[in-house]
């Protein structure tokens, strides 16, 4: 039992109660409707802060407030309502993010009129790398052109969080060209819908093993992401640069070969 209430009590907090809200709640899911003074004496809490603690659970919309026979007493409300409670936040979610969406043109057009002609930022550190990297995954165009060596940041920063970027990347619909080394492919397969998401070619052999980094155009930008190893990056936004890189890439891409139909499973 302690088992059991100690993974509530920690999921509970990880959605926003506090340790006194948490108590109540638990404790009135075991003995049912009871006045402020018979909860907070079985939770072993003040009754002024019980109280508190008890509109605060109300306005959540996990407390019930009833009177009985004259007396007002709380019910703590079936734990069901919290799942639905994020499924209307998901819902609420969803619909903030069409919205902003159908705003991004606008706020593009406000960077535009007020964005420097080139920035260059270094970031440092796993967190700076994901930095970066986040901002690539959320980029206006969700297009990339990816120039990736076969050891990189991501195959070596563990399960984690490649799980994480695949995930985010599969959400945002992220397309790209990929230029990648032959020995990636070598007794490795892809997915027929994974291939037409990331386009893969293969750069040409006097080049392979070349590239230290990963290299990501997208919207004006330039991401240059390090190995694991050295956890570090650089984004530079700028228009000029970007349009270098990107004639770069194209002449990579149009000397590269097509990954092999037997490296792309159905």
């Amino acid at each position: 039992m302690k088992k059991i209430n100690g993974d509530i009590k920690s999921f509970l907090s990880q959605i926003g109660l506090t340790s006194t809200e948490i108590t109540l709640y638990v404790t009135g899911l075991q003995f049912g409707s009871q006045t402020t003074a018979e909860i907070a004496k079985r939770a072993g809490i003040k009754r002024t802060t019980a109280h508190s603690a008890l509109c605060s659970l109300e306005q959540k919309g996990l407390v019930g407030l009833h009177i009985q026979t004259g007396v007002n007493k709380y019910t703590m409300k079936d734990p069901n309502l919290i799942e639905r409670s994020f499924v209307e936040k998901i819902d609420e979610l969803k619909n903030k993010q069409l919205d902003f969406i159908n705003l991004l043109p606008l706020f593009d057009k406000i960077s535009t009129q007020n964005s420097i002609a080139t920035e260059v930022f270094a970031y440092n550190g796993f967190d700076g790398v994901k930095t970066v990297i986040d901002t690539a995954l959320y980029c206006a165009s969700r297009k990339w052109k990816i120039i990736s060596p076969t050891r990189n940041f991501f195959s070596e920063s563990g399960k984690e969080y490649s799980d994480y970027f695949i995930k985010i990347r599969k959400q945002r619909g992220i397309r790209a060209r990929s230029l990648w080394e032959s020995s990636f492919l070598k007794k490795r397969t892809i997915s027929q819908t994974a291939f037409e998401f990331r386009e893969p070619r293969i750069i040409p052999k006097a080049l392979e093993g070349k590239f230290s980094n990963t290299i990501i155009i997208f919207d004006n930008s330039v991401a240059f992401i390090n190995s694991y190893d050295e956890s570090s990056a650089v984004l530079i936004k700028s228009i000029e640069i970007s349009n270098t890189m990107e004639v770069f890439f194209d002449g990579l891409w149009a000397s590269s070969k097509l990954i092999p139909r037997r490296n792309i499973s159905k």
